[in-house]
């Protein structure tokens, strides 16, 4: 609960049995059985770059505050925005509830050959992707609850097992273990999925697709340094080019793909590669793995093979309009940068029990980090705007601020900003602008 005593939606995902052992003030090993409980905490108003108190008191076990459970079956799941079905073959149907639009064989997996090297990507003459579309799954619930569906996809993936002795792919095939995690949370528009695969393989690329149903679109859009970039799905005439272009891009955190009137975007957490297909379903194509063992100017590739255990997190968002038309910046935060929690006794601390140590408002500007000033006196914060035209942004903090500048990347001064009410500054990001903003704060 609040330490105003408000109960915080709660969802125990275990508990078990656990004896630690602690020093006692004679520093004789004591030990103290207890149960250890794990659960998830709805924590919709956290305050932005800063904190919130609760208290952990004993209660009933499994308590949630609400009823029901987000998962409605063997193998699907329902929230306030999404409905999720696992296929036979392990991909997923996704029916997005206020529209009633659906999407259909998301997350099935595609392995080609590959022979190049770290910078050029070969495939023989010939080879024909294999996919697991003509597989079957296993489904099971793995997490049940009012707060958080959960639901475990296991299947095998057939390949080949490397290089053969010609130009070919080698006849020995060897199985790839897959499980997905497939989570549905409340009051979350996301459909969060982690992939673990044991990669036995070698001389290959294996990447997980999602059939985007919009034949229409003609551009990607993919978060890159300080950008959105739109870039077209269907490349040009390369007729007597030396090198022609490829068809997979660089990302940052997200790709979306949109007609303009639905749209669906991949948030992800450090996968680097995509590709929209050029098909009629627009094929929206992230790697995983892209191995090889071919020597680049006689230098060795060491691991460059990517055998073993490898974990995936993403998360699929379908939306109405264009990127620029959501908050997926936002999303995209709330999924990849993870909550810090800190255990203490109880204290007579003089702050208050929630506070916000700065605020960047509107939220559809993106923060980039914060950090000690290179002076050694200020605190610098650092924004971008992704947008084609100026945005008022505001910069807001709980402690007193003696001045404002505006400096560059180097934090050089460029202008003095206006302090409004001692803990607020104002200023405008111009369109597709780099802002940084230098802090001089009173002590506390």
């Amino acid at each position: 609960e609040t330490l105003a005593g408000e109960p915080v939606p709660m969802q125990v995902v275990s508990q078990a049995a656990y004896v630690p052992t602690i020093e006692s003030g004679l520093e004789l090993p004591l030990t103290f059985p207890v149960q250890r409980f794990r659960t998830l905490l709805l924590l919709d108003s956290l305050p932005a770059m800063g904190y919130q108190a609760f208290a952990v008191k004993p209660g009933k076990a499994g308590m949630a505050g609400e009823a029901g459970s987000i998962v409605r079956g063997e193998s699907e799941l329902e929230n306030e925005f999404l409905q999720v079905a696992v296929n036979r073959n392990g991909t997923l149907k996704l029916t997005e509830k206020s529209t009633g639009r659906k999407l259909d064989g998301l997350c099935f997996f595609e392995n080609t050959a590959e022979f190049g090297d770290p910078w050029n990507r070969v495939v023989p003459e010939g080879d024909t992707p294999r996919t697991t579309l003509d597989g079957e799954a296993s489904c099971r619930v793995e997490r049940s609850g009012p707060l958080e569906g959960r639901l475990k996809v296991a299947l095998g993936f057939s390949v080949p097992a490397g290089k053969g002795d010609g130009a070919a792919r080698s006849k020995e095939q060897v199985e790839i273990p897959i499980t997905l995690s497939v989570s549905l949370k409340k009051g979350s528009p996301l459909l969060e999925v982690t992939v673990e695969l044991d990669n036995r393989a070698k001389d290959h690329r294996l990447r997980v697709m999602f059939p985007s149903a919009l034949p229409k679109a003609e551009f990607s859009f993919a978060e890159g340094q300080f950008d959105v970039l739109a870039r077209p799905i269907r490349l040009p005439d390369a007729a007597g080019w030396k090198e022609p272009p490829y068809p997979t891009h660089p990302m940052w955190n997200f790709v979306d793909v949109s007609d303009g009137s639905d749209g669906i975007a991949i948030l992800n957490d450090g996968l680097t590669e995509y590709e929209v297909v050029d098909d009629e379903p627009r094929t929206l194509a992230i790697t995983l793995i892209r191995a090889f063992g071919k020597f680049v100017f006689g230098r060795p590739t060491p691991e460059a093979q990517c055998l073993g255990w490898h974990e995936y997190r993403f998360a699929i968002f379908p939306h109405r309009g264009y990127w620029r038309d959501t908050d997926i910046f936002l999303k995209t935060a709330h999924h990849i940068v993870s909550l810090q929690a800190l255990e203490s006794a109880p204290t007579r601390g003089r702050l208050p029990s929630a506070r916000s140590w700065f605020r960047l408002s509107p939220s559809s500007l993106v923060f980039s980090g914060i950090k000690p000033g290179e002076d050694g006196e200020s605190v610098v914060l650092r924004f971008w705007n992704p947008f084609e035209e100026g945005r008022r942004a505001t910069v807001e903090s709980a402690l007193p601020i003696q001045r404002a500048w505006r400096l560059t990347l180097e934090e050089k001064p460029i202008e003095e900003l206006k302090v409004v009410e001692q803990g607020r500054v104002e200023l405008i990001a111009g369109k597709k602008e780099i802002v940084t903003v230098g802090l001089w704060i009173s002590a506390v």
